[in-house]
């Protein structure tokens, strides 16, 4: 019999198997990275919903002597809920501000990185991707109150 968790330590393939769906992101040893580029900009993404990035008319020409990409860090970006009926915030992505219950998946396909987390009654869904043609990163937010009150919420972007 075949040991599914051996295979597919840290997730799955969807059914179509157009995505990988991260289900235990901490758990790889190192960051799982899903490049996305254009003519114009090359960008990182790992499992725990943040990313670098570099743009420039070189992008596609920055290649370590080893094979390796070697991103130039422009900023990594991150993303919070605030309540700010009760000041809690946390991360739409696992990092760096994990809510303590909460559940979270990364599914990485050709061109996106989509990350799911559902803590403290709202459920987030953020989507990153390119601009075919534009040195653009484009991000998609999706937030939902799954409770029966009201929620006042802010979406606030940081950059380091």
């Amino acid at each position: 019999m075949i040991n599914k968790k051996k295979i597919e330590p840290f997730g799955h393939f969807s059914k179509d198997a157009r995505e990988y769906i991260i289900t235990e992101a901490e758990q790889p040893p190192r960051q799982q990275i899903n490049f996305l580029w254009n003519d114009h900009m090359i960008s990182g993404h790992n499992q725990f919903g943040s990313g670098e990035g570099v743009f420039n008319d070189n992008a596609m020409l920055l290649n370590h002597p080893e094979g390796r990409v070697r991103m130039i860090s422009k900023g990594r970006r991150h993303f919070y809920l605030v309540d700010r009926d009760t000041g809690e915030f946390w991360s739409t992505g696992l990092l760096p501000a994990k809510p303590k219950k909460s559940t979270y998946k990364a599914r990485v396909g050709l061109g996106y990185s989509s990350y799911e987390m559902r803590a403290n009654g709202i459920s987030s869904r953020s989507t990153v991707f390119l601009a075919p043609d534009e040195p653009v990163e484009i991000w998609e937010f999706e937030i939902r109150n799954a409770t029966r009150r009201p929620r006042n919420l802010w979406l606030v972007p940081y950059v380091e």
